[in-house]
């Protein structure tokens, strides 16, 4: 499979053991170091302690939520690109978040989708 992100820092933050594991698999295939958090909270943490190219992230999680996650990221990193992969409509996340660094895909989606929308949003 591709190669054309290796040495680029991904990280996963999503509380549904499925869909962390399709995405960690299609994503470190591609060639990205990916780590995952199963919450807005240990998002935060990791964020708050590493560095990264790209973040994917649920909205409705336990504990803190991917709204929330976002604003406090964004207080940390202001130039980091964020993917929200939801089931939320993409007009309600973007009259809720309007943010240039923010790409939207919504679940369920296919795999061509996701790559694509990840090549985009890192420029490649």
């Amino acid at each position: 499979m591709e190669t054309e992100f290796k040495n680029k820092k991904l990280l996963i933050v999503e509380d549904d053991n499925e869909t962390i594991t399709l995405l960690e698999n299609i994503l470190s295939t591609l060639g990205f170091d990916v780590e995952t958090a199963f919450d807005g909270l240990q998002g935060i943490n990791k964020i708050t302690n590493n560095s990264y190219d790209l973040i994917l992230t649920d909205l409705d999680m336990p504990i803190l939520n991917g709204y929330d996650m976002i604003e406090k990221t964004y207080s940390l990193e202001k130039n980091l690109n964020i993917i929200i992969i939801s089931s939320y409509t993409k007009d309600f996340v973007t009259k809720n978040l309007n943010n240039d660094k923010i790409s939207i895909l919504t679940k369920p989606f296919n795999i061509n989708e996701l790559i694509e929308l990840t090549k985009k949003t890192l420029l490649i």
